[in-house]
C-alpha cells in the first residue's frame, strides 16, 4: 500500500480535491427560487420600477436589487419582457406577511 501511495499520491490527492470541489459546486448551483418570490413582468415594467417597489422590503438599494435580479435571472442589460417571470430577492415569508397586513388593512377600511 505504501508503494502505491508513493507512486500515485498526487493522483489520489487530485481525485480527492476534485470530488470536494464538485460537491461544493453542486451545492452552490441550487436554484434560489424556492426561497424567494417570483413575479410576472407586466407591460411597461422596468427593473428600476420593480426595484422601487420591492428593494426596501429586501433591505437593499435599488442598484443592488437590480444587480441581484440580473444575476439570478440571467438578464443582460435590464432587458425584461411582459409576461416573463423573474425571481426577486424577497423571501416568501416576508412577502406573504406584508400581503396579510394589506388585506387586513383593506378589510378594516371597508368596514368603516
Amino acid at each position: 500500500m505504501s508503494r502505491l501511495w508513493k507512486k500515485y499520491n498526487y493522483v489520489m490527492i487530485l481525485a480527492g480535491l476534485t470530488l470536494v470541489f464538485g460537491f461544493f459546486m453542486i451545492g452552490s448551483l441550487r436554484d434560489p427560487s424556492p426561497h424567494y418570490i417570483k413575479i410576472s413582468v407586466t407591460e411597461g415594467d422596468t427593473l428600476w420600477n420593480i426595484a422601487g417597489q420591492y428593494a426596501e422590503k429586501g433591505k437593499m438599494s435599488r442598484e443592488a436589487f437590480i444587480s441581484w435580479v440580473e444575476r439570478h435571472n440571467d438578464i443582460d442589460g435590464n432587458m425584461i419582457k411582459a409576461g416573463e417571470k423573474i425571481v426577486i430577492p424577497i423571501e416568501k415569508n416576508e412577502f406573504s406577511d406584508d400581503n396579510r397586513e394589506l388585506a387586513m388593512k383593506s378589510q378594516r377600511e371597508t368596514k368603516k
